[in-house]
């Protein structure tokens, strides 16, 4: 675990790193920035992995290959930018720049998205669009991107559908989209589910029934799950003896 005294010396960095070998693992703030150390021993070699969160930068890296990832987050209003960047032995080998712009308008939500990816193998730019509009029950989405690199000029166009009829026995939804640019094959989804929603792991007591059938492939597939966690007691705390 972390040691009482805050290190802010380079010095008292290496002696985390060093102490860091023996326990395998640490945790905590240098200077502002949230810091974990992690020894790693495998049967090639060891190594030391060091993840920094911090308001300035983000750092994530292996100290003895001498490898990092630097990454930054910075919105501007709606807009999110991204610039993640990687240098192997001090050397820069790839960067990837990004700017999210979500826009709202009644019942449509909508993403443009500008991403640039470097290395030395390859320079792409991508464009790309999300968009679904609600009305309830009905939702219609399009999605479109279109990429571009020394390879050539990628595009997609996909259009979709998706109905979804509650009722007291479960909720009954059909669902189909297709690449209209590419010509690739329509996909579509029947699915039929009753029961809570979200990931048993998330609470004490969950049940749900669920099935879905790809009409096209004629795929199927089933899902049952049931959990229930006993109050302080065990059963007899759940009956009230």
């Amino acid at each position: 675990m972390y040691p009482g005294k805050k290190p802010e010396t380079m010095n008292e960095v290496k002696e985390l790193i060093n102490q860091a070998s023996v326990e395998g693992k640490l945790e905590g703030e240098i200077l502002g920035s949230a810091i974990t150390l992690t020894r790693v021993f495998d049967a090639v070699r060891d190594s030391t992995k060091i993840k920094i969160k911090s308001p300035i930068l983000n750092v994530k890296g292996d100290i003895d290959r001498d490898r990092y990832d630097i990454s930054k987050d910075l919105k501007l209003g709606n807009v999110d930018l991204g610039y993640q960047t990687t240098f192997d032995k001090g050397k820069q080998t790839g960067s990837t720049y990004s700017l999210d712009m979500p826009f709202n308008l009644k019942n449509l939500e909508s993403n443009i998205g500008l991403r640039r990816s470097e290395n030395k193998y390859n320079t792409s730019d991508l464009l790309s669009l999300d968009s679904t509009y609600n009305t309830g029950n009905l939702s219609a989405a399009l999605a479109a991107d279109i990429e571009k690199d020394k390879f050539g000029t990628t595009s997609r166009l996909e259009p979709s559908l998706k109905y979804i009829l509650p009722t007291k026995i479960g909720d009954f939804s059909a669902s189909a989209s297709k690449n209209i640019i590419e010509g690739g094959d329509a996909d579509a989804n029947l699915s039929y589910t009753y029961g809570d929603t979200g990931h048993p792991s998330d609470k004490d007591q969950f049940w749900r029934i669920s099935a879905e059938l790809d009409p096209i492939e004629g795929k199927k597939k089933a899902f049952i799950g049931f959990k229930s966690k006993f109050a302080k007691g065990g059963v007899a705390g759940l009956l009230g003896e």
